[in-house]
C-alpha cells in the first residue's frame, strides 16, 4: 500500500458541487449507477453542521479525494454518507 498525505478539512457551500461529482463516481464504482445530483447535496447539507457534522479529505494536490456526512437524530449519530474516489481507495494508511 502507498502512502500519501492528506488533509481533512470542514467543507464549505463552494464544495458542493465537487461533492456532487465525487459521489457518483464512487456510488458507480460500488453499485454500477450514480444517484445523486447537486441539489440533493444541498438539501443534505442544510441539515447538516457543516463545521461539526460534515468532512472532506483532499489529496496532496488539493483535489477532493472523500467525503463523509454524520447525520445526528435525537441522541443517535450515524454515518448517512461516505465514499472516497475510487482511484484513491488504498493509497492512505499504515
Amino acid at each position: 500500500m502507498r502512502n500519501s498525505t492528506v488533509r481533512i478539512r470542514r467543507p464549505s457551500l463552494k464544495d458542493a458541487q465537487a461533492v456532487c461529482a465525487l459521489v457518483p463516481a464512487c456510488v458507480t464504482d460500488d453499485l454500477g449507477a450514480p444517484d445523486i445530483v447537486l441539489d440533493d447535496v444541498l438539501a443534505m447539507w442544510s441539515g447538516s453542521d457543516l463545521d461539526l457534522n460534515v468532512w472532506a479529505v483532499d489529496a496532496e494536490d488539493y483535489a477532493l479525494m472523500g467525503y463523509a456526512l454524520l447525520e445526528v437524530d435525537g441522541d443517535e449519530m450515524r454515518l448517512s454518507e461516505g465514499c472516497v474516489l475510487p482511484a484513491a481507495r488504498g493509497r492512505v494508511g499504515g
